[in-house]
């Protein structure tokens, strides 16, 4: 996908959230393939910003990644870096999903576990970006059983 079709897309979606009177729309960071993440950041950010100036009321929340292929918004800072690099615009948030989460590495199989991941989610990316009730839990099992030699070993061993 071309990164003009990349921003048409977004700034579709947005302006689709606003005719539908959504509260958000959640979108994956995007990319950056075999390249560098901090202009590959950069270049989400210019799109984020294009996407939230031609659209009025509708949020846009980043869903963080599990982290393969390049993906942006692996770790809370690179979430922080994409906030930052949009403007910092108020309708911007955060949505996140548990099943990247664990697949990235977090231990949310506790509630202390998952108090501390949200902990070091809201210092990096600010609690106010951060709208649990937009996060989404899913069944990580799935995940596990797709990709038993990254994660069942992971799982089974308890190396976090």
């Amino acid at each position: 996908m071309s990164r003009a079709s990349i921003s048409d897309a977004s700034i579709a979606a947005l302006q689709a959230g606003d005719a539908l009177g959504a509260h958000s729309v959640v979108l994956h960071p995007g990319s950056a393939k075999a390249g560098k993440v901090a202009p590959a950041i950069k270049r989400a950010g210019k799109v984020f910003t294009q996407a939230l100036a031609e659209s009025e009321r509708c949020a846009l929340h980043l869903e963080n990644t599990a982290g393969a292929g390049g993906t942006l918004g692996r770790s809370f800072s690179e979430l922080a870096a994409l906030l930052d690099a949009a403007g910092g615009d108020p309708r911007l948030g955060i949505c996140l999903d548990s099943c990247h989460m664990y697949a990235s590495g977090f231990d949310i199989r506790t509630a202390d576990g998952l108090a501390a991941v949200l902990d070091e989610c809201a210092d990096a990316v600010g609690l106010e970006r951060l709208e649990l009730r937009r996060g989404h839990l899913r069944r990580a099992r799935d995940l596990l059983e797709r990709h038993p030699p990254r994660l069942a070993e992971r799982a089974q061993t308890g190396a976090w």
